[in-house]
């Protein structure tokens, strides 16, 4: 008749952080064409004006003063707010012993752990893009392991011990997209897409140990069958940047482009009869290009992304959008033999041969 033992035990945390994000957004007056400028004839400060008043700004002047009062706003700005957000860690452990034989000559033995574990990036992907809503990216972590073996003497002189274990790496991570985006520069946006792995690795072991005379010998096997599958959403789409960076002129301030508000001034000839406006601060000229990129929509820069299979065969191309799943493996293969043969009372010599 058999014996058994076994043990338990599990931690469970759950928790609400409380983090705070600064997050960059545009202003409600940001489509009206605000922007940092300077004024070219009236004096050398920086002053910020905004064309669709169609009054030219000027810092003595009260008209002026007066109806852009209250009006004049950045395009970009940061606020601020609370980003709670919900993990939960729950961790496992568990324990079998088991005697098959009262004199304890056959037993078996069990080793397990798991983990359940919702987290979110210690970044900013890891709270809210907005207000309510939920983090952009969670952490899916279900990493588990276990190990049996079955232990035996044959005799006095003969020990078998074999045991196979089996530990698997599980961890995904969620984004909240699965969409081709076109991104604005220099504006925080909501893109995150899923990513993930898991890497399962088998391991056997089996081992005879035999004492004959003054020799112990040891033989057996260790084989290790490794995997790793990975998937990821975000590395096929090709996505589309306004960025006025890219365009001929290398931006619109103070070049020579028709939305350069002091084009005419600055002596350009590619302008508009409306380009009679102070220049933008050459210190400050992304704060225009930016955000009007931006607002009229301009796709100057287009980053295309394209994946291949590849076989025995040839490789034939991924679909657009479509998740790259990779596969690899490893295995090994261990065989060895072993003697320690006590020559004398204090000698004792040892020798193998390892085969991997």
């Amino acid at each position: 008749m058999g014996t058994w033992f076994s043990q338990r035990q599990a931690a469970m945390y759950k928790g609400i952080p409380d983090n705070q994000l600064l997050g960059g957004a545009p202003f409600g007056f940001g489509p009206a064409g605000s922007f940092y400028g300077k004024p070219g004839v009236y004096s050398s400060q920086t002053k910020n004006f905004a064309p669709r008043l169609g009054i030219a700004w000027s810092p003595t002047d009260r008209t002026s003063i007066r109806a852009g009062a209250g009006m004049y706003y950045q395009n970009f700005g940061t606020f601020r707010f609370a980003a709670p957000t919900t993990i939960r860690e729950n961790w496992y452990i568990g324990r079998i012993d088991y005697k098959i034989t009262q004199n304890g000559n056959h037993t078996l033995f069990f080793r397990g752990t798991g983990v359940d574990q919702h987290d979110v990036p210690n970044t900013a992907t890891g709270t809210p893009f907005l207000p309510g809503r939920p983090p952009q990216q969670t952490i899916l972590n279900l990493a588990k392991g276990f190990a049996v073996g079955y232990t035996s003497l044959w005799g006095p002189r003969v020990v078998n011990s074999f045991s196979y274990g089996l530990t698997r790496d599980s961890i995904g991570v969620g984004g909240d997209s699965n969409e081709p985006w076109v991104m604005m520069r220099d504006l925080d946006q909501d893109i995150s897409y899923s990513f993930g792995h898991t890497a399962p690795v088998h391991n056997i072991v089996d081992t005879v140990d035999w004492v004959k005379g003054s020799h112990n010998f040891q033989f057996g096997t260790n084989i290790l069958l490794s995997r790793l599958n990975n998937y990821d959403y975000g590395a096929n789409f090709s996505d589309v940047l306004t960025n006025a960076d890219w365009i001929k002129e290398g931006g619109f301030a103070n070049k020579n482009d028709g939305f350069n508000p002091a084009c005419i001034a600055q002596g350009f000839s590619n302008c508009t009869t409306a380009d009679t406006l102070p220049g933008v601060d050459p210190g400050d000229t992304h704060s225009y290009d930016f955000p009007l990129a931006a607002l009229i929509g301009l796709e100057s820069e287009v980053d295309g992304v394209y994946n291949y299979k590849i076989g025995s065969q040839g490789g034939t191309t991924i679909a657009p959008n479509a998740p790259i799943v990779r596969h690899w493996s490893v295995d090994n293969y261990n065989i060895f033999f072993q003697d320690t043969w006590k020559a004398r009372r204090n000698l004792s010599i040892t020798y193998g041969l390892n085969y991997q």
